[in-house]
């Protein structure tokens, strides 16, 4: 997201004594300045300063020229000129300090504001923008430190009070960070930033309602800030509402033409609607994100091989490099026989976990973890842009009629053993990884469970790892989840949760990478989705195009779990029936 930190301009004067006829000067240059006539205060400067190359006061103004000119380069040979003249001016310290933060010389800006600090221990604005630069480091605490000296020296500072919210809502502190924001707004009423920063402290707070007010407000008052229309558009995404942020994501891009967040939104929003053609050519801008893909191997890239654009393939070598989670790996790698159908010799680069999973490719691909950068490769791809390439639509997703990975046959009969035949055996997941922003909503309490375990000869029996495995202490003593020992250990991932799913009835998860793998197995399988569902489940539909095996069970309201598993004992409820 794109909070927002403001600085202090530190416009403030050197008090070094000028010579006579200088004043008169000096003032008709800072006229010319708040008039913004930049160009003639520039000149009216640096006549000054021919004539007067030690005046401190003239080199600090034109320093502030220059930054506004945005020549930070010129601007901090000009400060340092000041700084010559003298050397205990704070001012221009803290002058210095912002503009090497401008520069991206971190340590140095720290530096000059600590010196600026040394010459005033009660300069805010000094504190203010020693606090942005310590949170650029991510030295999040430090940072607090500052920004709360800031406002106890000067409570009236709204743009410290922004700072502070922002960096708390970073550290988890919600509820500080909301108040120091509500102060910053109450402070400057019209402050687009607070109202930006505000409405996304609200939004991780899934205070839907209040953050969508508070960043139309900031749309308003800044209405060419693609920034500002992109955390409007994710607000009302979080509310189910992708109709009303599909035009403000293309409002969002149209003022900012290479906004990678606002164009990677469009792109979920436009092939959760099934609108692949226009979604994937969106979906690209993936790579332009400040983070990027999580690609498997990413340093490995081969950027000197020429990316494949849907050339001609007989006979070529391709690699083709995973990228993001293991359930996405596990949907996309359909497309590597595609390639090989097409006379390709393929290499597919896939997660150090998967590659054991991914054995059953090993008929029409190489599957490795790393790629042998001696070998000569024709061309390269990405895992995720193949469906663009090959066109793929809503009725053209490659789907076979059984499975296209298998559970290894000798993992199947040990786990057969171990579980036996008895009841019909539900395998379930409930838990995502906690504390990353694509779990938030999708996991479930296992107690929703509940009416599931009240069917007559139902056993649960969980696939879960890790994550959520504590809540199992606190379920109702009737209500029986069986845990396996010894389950997915060493550095493979998934072996014996797919050898499980083969000897269950039934596979009933959240919105993670359990569910992929169950629909390439082929298992009969039930999702539950929040409202807010990986696109590729699309909207408002009870089966997928991916999976023929997978049924789609939908929230009804935001954070309701109740209707979903009551919607789903009934179907079990019938399913028992008819096997009866």
């Amino acid at each position: 997201m794109d909070d927002r930190m403001d600085m202090e301009n530190t416009s403030a004067q050197p008090d070094a004594p000028s010579p006579p006829g200088a004043a008169e000067a000096l003032e008709s240059i800072r006229a010319l300045e708040r008039a913004g006539r930049l160009n003639a205060a520039w000149s009216r400067c640096r006549d000054v300063l021919r004539r007067d190359p030690h005046n401190g006061e003239a080199w600090f103004l034109l320093s502030g020229i220059e930054q506004q000119r945005k020549r930070n380069d010129a601007a901090l040979e000009a400060i340092d000129r000041a700084l010559a003249c003298d050397e205990a001016n704070a001012p221009a310290f803290c002058r210095r300090g912002s503009l090497l933060r401008v520069l991206n010389r971190a340590e140095e800006a720290i530096e000059s504001h600590r010196r600026a600090l040394a010459l005033d221990p009660g300069y805010a604005e000094a504190h203010n923008n020693l606090g942005n630069c310590l949170r650029d480091l991510r030295r999040l605490e430090e940072a607090v430190e500052h920004y709360q000296q800031a406002v106890t020296l000067k409570p009236d500072y709204a743009q410290a009070h922004n700072n502070l919210g922002v960096t708390l809502r970073e550290l988890g502190r919600d509820e500080e960070a909301v108040r120091s924001l509500f102060r910053a707004l109450t402070l400057r009423p019209d402050y687009a930033n607070a109202h930006l920063n505000l409405g996304m402290a609200l939004l991780n707070q899934q205070k839907f309602a209040e953050a969508d007010g508070l960043l139309r407000r900031a749309v308003a008052q800044a209405p060419q800030d693609g920034a500002a229309h992109l955390q409007l558009a994710n607000a009302l995404l979080q509310m189910d509402r992708a109709d009303d942020a599909e035009p403000i994501l293309q409002r969002a891009i149209a003022l900012v033409p290479d906004h990678a967040e606002a164009e990677f939104a469009l792109a979920l929003v436009l092939l959760a609607q099934g609108r692949f053609a226009e979604g994937w050519r969106h979906y690209e801008a993936r790579w332009r994100l400040p983070s990027g893909p999580n690609a498997p191997a990413a340093k490995q890239i081969r950027t000197s091989v020429k990316p494949w654009n849907g050339e001609p393939l007989d006979g070529k070598a391709i690699l083709v490099q995973s990228e993001q989670g293991l359930g996405d790996a596990i949907q996309f790698s359909r497309y590597v026989p595609l390639l090989a159908s097409r006379g390709a010799r393929v290499t597919f680069l896939v997660q150090r976990s998967l590659v054991r999973l991914m054995a059953p490719l090993a008929a029409v691909a190489e599957v490795t973890a790393r790629a042998d950068h001696a070998r000569a490769f024709n061309y390269r791809a990405a895992l995720m842009g193949l469906p663009r390439i090959f066109g793929t639509d809503i009725g053209s997703i490659p789907r076979t009629e059984g499975p296209y990975l298998f559970a290894e046959p000798e993992r199947v009969a040990a786990w057969r053993a171990r579980i036996g035949n008895e009841g019909f055996k539900i395998a379930i997941c409930w838990q995502g990884t906690p504390n990353v922003r694509i779990d938030r909503g999708r996991s479930i309490p296992v107690s929703a469970f509940l009416p599931l375990a009240a069917q007559p000869g139902v056993r649960l029996i969980s696939v879960q790892k890790r994550h959520g495995l504590d809540q199992l202490q606190h379920l109702p003593a009737w209500m029986q989840v069986e845990t396996l020992q010894d389950f997915d250990e060493g550095p493979d991932a998934f072996l014996d949760t797919a050898a499980v799913m083969e000897n269950c009835d039934l596979v009933v998860t959240s919105d993670t990478s359990v569910a992929h793998l169950a629909g390439a197995l082929d298992r009969p399988t039930w999702a539950a989705l929040s409202t807010t569902a990986d696109w590729c489940w699309l909207r408002e539909r009870r089966d997928s195009p991916w999976y023929r095996s997978v049924t789609l069970f939908r929230q009804r309201r935001s954070g309701d779990w109740s209707t979903v598993f009551a919607d789903m004992a009934e179907a079990l409820g019938g399913l028992l029936g008819a096997k009866a």
